[in-house]
């Protein structure tokens, strides 16, 4: 089952529970620092950042946090649904994946986004996402 967090939701809990999943949320190429967790919580509060949750349909407890975002590729004139960041606190079982990532995608196209769109360094995840016939590619970051 999967949750989209309200503002209340996030900032009641960010020094207890949210911050620390941030700070390991981050994409790889982001360097994290006080700037950066402020743009993110200003990010939320303006809506352009979305903190949903993976619970266990049983128990409810929490397996996962993510957080979505929308950018608009000016050329293409799309846009693309971007999951910005994933955190798992525990393997999550293929089918519950798939699951988060139709769920996602249906929301997706509820926002008129024409693709779904992540990035990762986990191999295991890139390979999953194929089997549910993602497209992969490389993404070179340089640091400036």
């Amino acid at each position: 089952m999967i949750t989209k967090l309200t503002h209340d939701q996030v900032f009641n809990y960010w020094e207890t529970t949210f911050k620390d999943v941030f700070l390991n949320l981050a994409p790889g190429h982001i360097e994290v620092d006080q700037r950066y967790l402020n743009n993110l919580l200003q990010m939320i509060l303006l809506d352009r950042l979305e903190v949903w949750v993976v619970q266990d349909a049983e128990d409810k407890r929490v397996q996962a946090v993510f957080s979505l975002t929308t950018i608009t590729d000016a050329i293409a004139m799309e846009c693309y649904m971007l999951i910005y960041s994933l955190y798992s606190f525990e393997t999550l079982h293929p089918a519950v994946l798939r699951d988060t990532v139709e769920k996602v995608k249906t929301y997706a196209k509820s926002k008129k986004c024409n693709r779904l769109v992540a990035y990762t360094y986990e191999e295991h995840f890139a390979k999953f996402a194929e089997q549910l016939g993602a497209k992969t590619m490389n993404q070179l970051f340089f640091s400036l």
